[in-house]
């Protein structure tokens, strides 16, 4: 109990210090780092001890320094998730040269949370690789990081061959020097990069002062899954307020926490989907909230009198724009007019014309599974989530044994907070189809939000081992497009493995 009570009251003043939040389950691999790092600098390991001195009122830099460093490690390679850097080469590495050019204004990209280095210098590569040199464009590269000696490591430039499994041959023989058996990267790419030490829980951003203000581009990719849910929404608005207009924010696709970037845009490209500021933010699509956050274990950090906003991470559920084609639906009757199909309205995101274009055609087609399915899918875009429940119950009676009209279904009710009645429907739709992984996710997600614990493991293991048969790099079709790699490690995360 004693323990307990000491590990509760270092979590809460990890917390406060570096925004950081470590659950129960973290408890063992936390007493060790803890320890190295009061051995390390000379101080009792017993947890005691420890506890009292984490609740000082101020630290050394060593202090502070040696904490990140056992606290903060991270690994990294270059060239990390393809699908963020083919958004940044394929479109915003043209649109900041148009918009430079006409403007004159410099080209500013931030990497929050660079740990070892391997990011920043990616991106400087891409922009190398661009030629914006030749371009005489004025272009910075700001990368922070809690971690001192991560940014000593990334200052050096110097990494060994497991940092470079997702680069090509070709750039790695352009752009690095080899040293026995690590590699030195170039000057001309260094020499792009500015590190700098920066806390983002408790650093004062935007500030011209710390280079935080008027980005461009801010790239922070497994970084706010770690804070506390609060410290994460404060961060993510500083970003907002960081990023010029039609600026981006880049995160994980493990981190697509709606309630944290609620006032961005969300943007689909290549598979994956990105944060935009908009002049004028629009609604969410509820299409992607169906998809949506997902809320992990409860904090349990948080005295019990209290309730804790629930970390929030996002799944990309089966998608309710799935292009499989449904063999029990019919397909739309032309109009014999030259108005757009529903269809074509939906394609469109004019979901507002569609439902009124469903509901017309429905009239005289009250048996057509594809335009109730349109309806339902547009209704739920338009924040109409009761009303796409009942099209989508008028749906399954239709069709009781769909697993698609199943899930979309679940999911709406997911959104609704209907945790028994989603676990109903869930467990039918794995009853008719065994084999889709969305389907284990979302049940062992319910079961979690049930409480019932028990349940809830044994279909993210189930869902685990069929995952150790599949590449990592393995397309999910139907969570979207995710790979198999990228929804084991959101499984072991929702897990607590």
């Amino acid at each position: 109990m004693r323990q307990e009570q000491e590990l509760h009251a270092i979590r809460n003043q990890l917390g406060l210090l570096f925004g950081l939040n470590f659950t129960e389950n973290q408890d063992s691999s936390l007493i060790k780092n803890l320890q190295n790092a009061a051995t390390e600098l000379g101080l009792s390991s017993d947890l005691s001890a420890i506890k009292s001195w984490l609740s000082k009122k101020s630290f050394t830099p060593e202090e502070s320094n040696t904490l990140a460093k056992h606290l903060t490690i991270g690994e990294t390679y270059f060239f990390r998730e393809k699908a963020a850097l083919k958004l940044f080469s394929e479109k915003i590495i043209p649109d900041l040269i148009n918009k430079s050019f006409k403007e004159g204004k410099p080209i500013k990209i931030w990497s929050a949370g660079c740990s070892s280095g391997e990011e920043p210098y990616s991106l400087a590569i891409l922009l190398k690789e661009a030629n914006l040199n030749q371009k005489n464009l004025n272009i910075s590269i700001l990368a922070t990081d809690l971690n001192v000696n991560a940014l000593n490591k990334a200052s050096k430039g110097i990494y060994s061959a497991w940092s470079f499994r997702e680069t090509s041959a070709e750039i790695k023989a352009k752009y690095f020097t080899q040293q026995n058996k690590h590699y030195l990267i170039n000057k001309e790419i260094r020499d792009m990069v500015d590190f700098r030490q920066l806390n983002l829980a408790t650093a004062d951003f935007p500030s011209a002062e710390n280079q935080t203000d008027q980005i461009d581009v801010i790239f922070c990719r497994n970084v706010l899954m770690y804070f506390w849910p609060e410290t994460a929404k404060t961060i993510a608005a500083k970003f907002y307020q960081a990023l010029n207009p039609y600026g981006w924010l880049i995160t994980s696709q493990v981190e697509l926490i709606d309630e944290y970037f609620s006032v961005f845009c969300r943007e689909n490209y290549a598979n994956g989907i990105f944060y935009q500021k908009k002049e004028k933010p629009v609604a969410l699509s509820v299409n992607n909230i169906v998809q949506s956050a997902l809320d992990a274990k409860p904090n349990r950090l948080a005295k019990p009198a209290k309730k804790q906003a629930d970390r929030k991470v996002e799944l990309k559920r089966k998608s309710l724009d799935s292009s499989a084609s449904l063999s029990t639906t019919q397909k739309i009757k032309p109009k014999s007019d030259s108005r757009p199909s529903p269809e074509q309205l939906y394609k469109s995101a004019s979901y507002a014309a569609c439902i009124e274009s469903c509901q017309e055609q429905l009239k005289m087609q009250h048996d057509n599974k594809q335009l109730r399915l349109l309806l339902v899918k547009s209704l739920a875009n338009t924040g109409q989530l009761n009303q796409a429940a009942e099209e989508a119950e008028k749906l399954m009676k239709a069709d009781a044994i769909n697993p698609e009209f199943l899930n979309i279904f679940a999911n709406i009710l997911m959104e609704l907070e209907e945790w028994e009645k989603a676990k109903i429907y869930l467990t039918k739709s794995l009853y008719i189809n065994p084999d889709l992984l969305a389907t284990h996710f979302n049940i062992g997600y319910v079961y979690q939000k049930l409480g019932k614990a028990k349940q809830a493991e044994k279909h993210f293991q189930n869902l685990l081992k069929d995952l150790e048969t599949m590449e990592d790099d393995a397309v999910v079709s139907e969570m979207d497009n995710m790979t198999a790699g990228r929804l084991k490690e959101l499984t072991l995360m929702m897990a607590g493995l």
